[in-house]
């Protein structure tokens, strides 16, 4: 993946996971954490992991050895 254009990390819990959502559905393939935080100037690790597997348990995204993907 080339070096995206980063975009600011929201303040909101609803708002970080609209735009986490929107980013699995986007890419074409599954992504890890840390790939998911380069898009995103300011967002925590941790928090990325919480909300992929937050999407994972709602069903709004997938978890694989290759790491989360929409759905």
């Amino acid at each position: 993946m080339a070096d995206p254009i980063k975009h600011a990390w929201p303040t909101t819990l609803p708002e970080q996971i609209r735009l986490v959502r929107g980013l699995l559905g986007a890419v074409s393939r599954p992504v890890k954490p840390a790939e998911v935080g380069r898009f995103f100037d300011g967002a925590k690790p941790a928090r990325l992991k919480e909300i992929l597997e937050t999407l994972v348990a709602l069903g709004h995204a997938r978890k694989s050895r290759e790491g989360y993907s929409g759905v």
